[in-house]
């Protein structure tokens, strides 16, 4: 189950609860560019190695290369010894199978912490690029919702984990209560877990209608929902 789903910056408190909890075995799952947590992360894996971007910070912590969409290497982690918590933050929204890495990160750990843009960031036109002369630079007109690399905007809606593919058609979509010139909040969507972690991704099943409206509407609605 999920629980203290909120759009705040919690990783203070979550740094707090692990010095609490001393616990001997802590996974980041994609935390190369910002082990925030490495004072008691035991363990990272990543495409990336943190000592390229942070040479000793994690130190004696080992780094597990590997895709978190590659089922390989999820066989081979549920073979290891299990562990106590796992941090993935900023990450689930690049993945291309966000469903195989939360229904394998609950098989793996005990419980953990996941943070991913909110719903208003992702969906932000100036987030990405906010000068004027970049878009000039690059024959490019107007703002791109959210972070160009991410795949996903997630939401929570009643302590389920709701994924919607970010397709091309949002960047025309007029979506008035994400459309301000001012972001609502820039925080993390986060939130804990302990065992599976309930989720839903919207896939093309979903979207097969027979006209592209409703499928545009079907984001328009939905997507205000929840957190």
């Amino acid at each position: 189950m999920i629980f203290e789903a909120m759009i705040k910056d919690r990783r203070n408190e979550i740094l707090k609860y692990l010095g609490e909890k001393q616990f001997s075995r802590v996974i980041d799952f994609g935390g190369a560019m910002d082990p925030w947590a490495a004072g008691y992360v035991t363990h990272y894996v990543d495409l990336q190695d943190p000592e390229k971007y942070h040479p000793g910070i994690i130190g004696s912590a080992e780094v597990i290369h590997g895709d978190l969409d590659d089922y390989q290497l999820w066989f081979d982690l549920r073979d290891r010894e299990r562990f106590d918590f796992a941090i993935c933050t900023q990450t689930l929204e690049h993945v291309f199978n966000p469903g195989l890495v939360l229904k394998m990160m609950s098989l793996v750990a005990n419980e953990g912490f996941i943070g991913v843009p909110n719903k208003y960031v992702e969906l932000y036109r100036k987030a990405h690029v906010n000068k004027q002369e970049d878009l000039d630079a690059h024959s490019l007109s107007g703002y791109f919702r959210g972070f160009m690399p991410h795949r996903w905007v997630i939401t929570i809606r009643e302590g389920v984990v709701w994924l919607w593919p970010k397709l091309g058609f949002l960047e025309f979509l007029k979506l008035d209560w994400a459309d301000s010139d001012v972001l609502v909040n820039s925080e993390e969507l986060c939130f804990r877990w302990e065992g599976l972690i309930p989720h839903r991704v919207i896939s093309d099943i979903d979207l097969d209608f027979s006209t592209p409206y409703k499928a545009c509407e079907l984001y328009r609605t939905e997507l205000r929902k929840g957190l």
